[in-house]
């Protein structure tokens, strides 16, 4: 993104959609089209990866293309339980926002004999009520969900991480919208993604060492996303970017 000052003229000032300067923020946020990317994630072997499950079928297209590469990957679905259910070889349900359930599952899985290798956290591009439908308590709910899950993530299979310089850590968002910097903002946005871009940003500054990325996508589709978020995996650069009709967007803030 680039970051635009109230003071200077930009081709943003011309757009008759923009606030009045008497109310518009200090500074305007546009996205900044990127280069496309061309090589995939391959897992290591004997490799481990993680993937939290939205729900659905969105996730297949994901975990059967790190299979074929000869990696283990573990689907995990939320789910209101005290302690993990492993529904099937490599398939657990649990609470993904506790920290204590978390650390069960760790427990539980068999890590000694592979590392891990990546985490794909789909979770936040699960099928949520519409804004207006949602009482503020569910509205802090949704968010509860998205952003303490990715944090249980980070706290529990952080240090795991942290022993190579090419394990991707991602986050995949469905916000859309230019990750709704452009004005005014469509209902379909789903302002809900943003925590997990900003608590993304705040690992990666302490991650040097780990591609920590937030992939934000205003078209969901199983198929696009496993491509698109593989691409990402095996690239440095960008901590934050958003894809619109194709078109690869960057999320830094820059000139």
């Amino acid at each position: 993104f680039r970051s635009i000052l109230s003071a200077e003229p930009s081709a943003a000032d011309a757009n008759p959609n923009r606030l009045s300067d008497e109310t518009r923020a200090r500074y305007v946020v546009e996205p900044v089209p990127v280069s496309p990317l061309r090589e995939m994630f391959v897992p290591g072997p004997q490799q481990t990866l993680l993937v939290t499950d939205p729900g659905g079928e969105l996730a297949d297209e994901l975990i059967n293309r790190l299979r074929q590469a000869g990696a283990r990957v573990l689907r995990l679905r939320q789910a209101a339980c005290d302690s993990p259910r492993r529904r099937e070889a490599d398939f657990y349900e649990l609470d993904l926002t506790s920290l204590e359930s978390m650390w069960l599952l760790m427990a539980e899985l068999d890590l000694g004999k592979t590392s891990l290798g990546g985490v794909f956290h789909l979770l936040p591009l699960r099928d949520t009520p519409p804004v207006e439908a949602q009482t503020p308590r569910q509205w802090r709910g949704e968010i509860d969900r998205d952003v303490k899950s990715l944090y249980c993530l980070a706290r529990v299979f952080g240090p795991g991480l942290q022993d190579s310089t090419t394990v991707p850590f991602l986050a995949a968002t469905g916000v859309g919208n230019g990750f709704a910097t452009r004005y005014p903002v469509s209902p379909d946005t789903a302002l809900i993604g943003a925590g997990v871009a900003g608590l993304m940003k705040s690992i990666a500054k302490e991650w040097r060492g780990v591609r920590c990325k937030v992939v934000d996508f205003a078209s969901i589709d199983g198929k696009s996303v496993a491509e698109k978020l593989l691409l990402e995996a095996a690239a440095d650069g960008e901590t934050e970017v958003a894809y619109e009709d194709n078109q690869r967007l960057s999320g830094g803030m820059g000139e």
